[in-house]
């Protein structure tokens, strides 16, 4: 059994002419349930048999950026276009799992509270997270629409490595 819902927004706004911000959200979780379901296969009377597994798992991403874009004719035939912006995304994944042990304590009845040993419980949970920004910046020079001369930065931030060391640069000249 799954559900899935995907949502986004994108908003503009003209400040001045040639001066555009434009800014986007957007979400997409999935929630997942998946059983199993084994059937007994001996009658109680003459041993345990059969089981009963449960996992649900949740895996969510948020995401938002803003553009702030500048383009202009310098003169008649040189053009300008200036971008910058940041962008972040975080990214969630939880999961639950339990199960029976020992066999079914009634004859294919698929419950958690069917574990023929109640004693010792079979389950985990999990959390996982990932959060990740940017900085970035463009110029971008034209002459006469036909040549072009750009440059490119971006500055990243991630979760997943090392405080003091989860940053790194991106440059491009085109």
């Amino acid at each position: 059994y799954q559900d899935r819902l995907m949502t986004s927004a994108t908003a503009r706004l003209k400040i001045a002419e040639g001066l555009t911000l434009r800014g986007r959200v957007g979400n997409d979780y999935t929630g997942i349930l998946r059983e199993s379901r084994n059937r007994t296969t001996v009658p109680l009377s003459m041993g345990n048999s059969g089981g009963f597994s449960m996992a649900m798992q949740n895996y969510n991403t948020a995401y938002g950026d803003a553009l702030l874009s500048l383009d202009r004719d310098l003169t008649d035939e040189i053009g300008l276009l200036l971008n910058a912006g940041w962008q972040g995304r975080r990214e969630t994944y939880k999961t639950v799992n339990a199960g029976t042990q020992g066999g079914l304590s009634a004859e294919n009845w698929f419950h958690q509270n069917a574990s023929n040993n109640n004693d010792t419980r079979n389950g985990s949970s999990g959390f996982n997270e990932l959060l990740k920004f940017a900085f970035l910046g463009t110029a971008s020079l034209s002459y006469r629409d036909f040549a072009y001369v750009e440059f490119t930065g971006r500055q990243e931030s991630s979760s997943t490595l090392p405080p003091g060391n989860n940053t790194f640069f991106y440059p491009s000249v085109n």
